[in-house]
């Protein structure tokens, strides 16, 4: 049986620090074709992939 607010959802922004050298594709998030980013900004995509991947993997158990 479905509870109010379980079809709520959360939205995840990017960090600002990358926010316009990243591009959506299906079910994942990477760097717009000949961007190059600096390391720090790597960690960034790499730790928001990873946020996203969490979420929508809860999202399907629900």
């Amino acid at each position: 049986m479905k509870k109010d607010g379980d079809d709520k959802i959360m939205i995840i922004l990017p960090p600002k620090e990358i926010e316009d050298k990243i591009k959506f594709i299906h079910n994942d998030v990477v760097a717009i074709d000949g961007v190059k980013l600096s390391e720090e900004e790597r960690e960034l995509l790499e730790q928001y992939r990873k946020v996203l991947k969490e979420e929508r993997e809860n999202w399907i158990e629900r």
